[in-house]
């Protein structure tokens, strides 16, 4: 399991509902929060950075049990010491299926892994303030070490696994979408070995030509190949590709121990040191800044800014979803509290 944050804008309510998308392969479900009151948030706020998204993205196919309790466990990671009645969210679960590399369409019969994307309003509510849950330099220590800590103790594989790590290597020059067309056939290769479809070398240039590459030439360091769609031949460098580099790592790789853990208890232990010093120094943080009397409510700003932004489609049609799972599972007590105090007007954007 991975987290990753969204730049500046990316990544929307909008393309996590699925709005506007007939037959969403990714069949996306709200499991956590209310997407009508997060979009009137977002679009009642002046800020220059309206929101914040982020995704938890798994190899495979997690329970709505499992990403509740990680969700849950996130947060606390996340903003520690803040109230559920204190900022907004919406949990959106996605169904993500297997892409060809090259093409990006979908691969029969491929595997199928589970993402759980999160639209975090940039207001802290009680004070009108705004929030910013994530900073790159400050954060990321701690958000590391609770991936870390997550993906040892329930079993999720880490990408930071010594196995993965070492079984593929690309060159600083190699162009960036390139280096992604190899790094995600190196993560199919692995699984295919993980499933016990590659034994050997000469298995894997067959399980090459079958996903649509021509093997060129196989040096005792490298693979070479080749792609309809590609202007150049790539090479895939790593202990997976040397000679007898399949048969030497096979083990490895396969063994849940190794390869899905991946990590010595300790370099859990530090991982833990780093999560609780990293909770304390946020939550003091925290405290500091919204400790002070509210100066102004956030309703305010639907009073004087109603839908400025201009950001996101606020016409949702749920079509997909059934209600209880557009209400979520989880109710703020700052949606009740809003909703009494200051009345949601609907608005639609103008933005096609």
């Amino acid at each position: 399991m991975i987290v990753r944050f969204f730049s500046k804008g990316a990544c929307n309510l909008s393309y996590c509902l699925g709005i506007g998308k007939k037959n969403d392969p990714r069949h996306p479900k709200v499991i956590a929060g209310d997407p009508e009151i997060t979009l009137q948030i977002i679009n009642g706020l002046v800020f220059d950075n309206l929101f914040t998204s982020l995704v938890l993205s798994y190899e495979r196919i997690v329970s709505e049990g499992e990403a509740l309790r990680d969700i849950a466990s996130f947060e606390s990671a996340l903003l520690p010491g803040l109230a559920d009645d204190e900022w907004d969210r919406t949990w959106v679960r996605h169904t993500e299926i297997e892409k060809d590399p090259v093409s990006k369409k979908i691969v029969p019969g491929g595997l199928v892994r589970s993402a759980l994307h999160c639209i975090i309003p940039n207001v802290h509510l009680p004070t009108g303030k705004r929030l910013q849950p994530y900073y790159f330099n400050a954060d990321k220590k701690r958000i590391q070490a609770w991936v870390e800590i997550t993906n040892f103790e329930c079993g999720y594989a880490s990408p930071l696994d010594e196995n993965r790590q070492r079984a593929f290597k690309a060159g600083h020059r190699v162009p960036r979408d390139v280096r992604e067309i190899m790094q995600a056939l190196n993560e199919s290769v692995i699984t295919a070995l993980a499933n016990g479809e590659i034994t050997s070398r000469n298995g894997l240039c067959l399980w090459m030509a079958h996903q649509g590459f021509e093997v060129i030439r196989a040096t005792h360091k490298s693979v070479v190949l080749s792609h309809r769609t590609l202007d150049k031949n790539i090479v895939m460098k790593g202990k997976i590709y040397e000679y007898n580099g399949i048969e030497d790592t096979i083990e490895a790789v396969k063994s849940d121990c190794d390869r899905v853990l991946g990590n010595r208890n300790a370099d859990i232990e530090r991982h833990r040191r780093e999560l609780e010093e990293g909770l304390a120094r946020k939550r003091e943080y925290l405290e500091g800044r919204y400790a002070e009397k509210p100066k102004r409510r956030v309703g305010q700003f639907f009073k004087d800014h109603n839908g400025t932004s201009g950001i996101l489609h606020t016409d949702i049609a749920l079509e997909w979803s059934d209600g209880d799972a557009v209400s979520g599972m989880f109710v703020h007590g700052a949606y009740e509290s809003l909703k009494n105090s200051y009345p949601i007007q609907t608005h639609t954007s103008n933005i096609s």
